[in-house]
């Protein structure tokens, strides 16, 4: 079976509807799970009338303000400590995967929640894409071109290294360190907002990253520094796929020139190339305007 994993916290069903009609549309054979926080009863009745499976997205300090934030940090430094002192992997593994999920910035729990969902609810041989929500489009069926086993990874913008990249460059520095960004920066970037592969693989991945969250500061970004660790430092194997004639078109540095919709309203690069995934094209007001016609809201 393929899955389909995404979060949505706090979001519109303005904002989710391009994500929810394009994955039905074009995946309709997949089961798409969304897993959300602070949507409103009417967005919920929406997701549930297109057969979205919805899972929590519990947080013990959702608000980010100062003083939920050194709470939030006290409390993951005990339970890493607490994690270190145990002698049950399973249980460690369980405790680290709730405690991950409500402790840590979204932007890192949503892989301590997915890892505990694919255990739970996933077999050996199923497939699953990781995917933002907000930003991205399905254009066609993404398992028609995933591979049957091992991961993917999708680059975002081919000419573009991960230190020519001011927010990688960034995430990956305030992570990791300078050190790094000097050893993996000519490497381009992967992006953990499309990725996925079988059920074993995978959960190897989320381990890793899992793994990674227990040593590393719990910044925003830090989804994006780990994974480009992981892949530089050759930790996973996985088949990369370029940016380009391929399974995601990533926007964020794409010139919109080079960006255009076709008469199916479809987005398309200059050579009339359509991707199955069409990731972050809010970065291009012609392009979100676009896809929100497209896939306009209205049921």
């Amino acid at each position: 079976m393929d899955f389909i994993l995404a979060c949505a916290d706090g979001l519109s069903w303005r904002q989710l509807a391009p994500f929810v009609r394009s994955a039905r549309g074009s995946a309709p054979a997949a089961k798409v799970v969304l897993f959300i926080h602070a949507l409103d009863d009417a967005t919920r009745a929406k997701l549930r009338r297109h057969d979205i499976d919805l899972q929590p997205l519990d947080a013990l300090f959702p608000g980010g303000r100062p003083r939920s934030e050194r709470a939030r940090r006290i409390l993951w430094w005990l339970a890493r400590r607490l994690c270190r002192m145990l002698r049950y992997p399973e249980f460690k593994r369980r405790l680290l995967d709730r405690a991950g999920g409500l402790l840590l910035p979204r932007n890192q729990a949503r892989f301590f929640t997915y890892r505990a969902f694919l255990e739970a609810c996933t077999c050996p041989g199923d497939r699953t894409l990781i995917c933002d929500a907000r930003d991205l489009v399905f254009q066609d069926d993404p398992f028609a071109v995933m591979p049957r086993a091992g991961l993917v990874l999708t680059e975002e913008s081919t000419d573009v290294p991960l230190r020519s990249n001011r927010y990688n460059a960034q995430w990956l520095r305030e992570t990791y360190g300078a050190a790094a960004l000097q050893q993996f920066g000519s490497q381009r970037v992967v992006c953990a907002g499309a990725f996925g592969g079988e059920h074993e693989a995978l959960l190897r991945l989320l381990d890793n990253i899992i793994l990674e969250s227990l040593d590393h500061p719990t910044l925003y970004g830090a989804d994006q520094a780990i994974l480009n660790f992981l892949h530089g430092s050759g930790r996973i194997v996985a088949l990369v796929t370029p940016n380009q004639d391929s399974l995601a078109w990533h926007l964020y540095g794409v010139r919109e020139d080079d960006i255009r919709v076709d008469a199916a309203g479809r987005i398309v690069d200059g050579h009339g190339h359509v991707y199955p995934i069409v990731h972050m094209y809010d970065r291009h007001p012609r392009i979100e305007a676009a896809v929100l016609a497209h896939w306009r809201a209205e049921t």
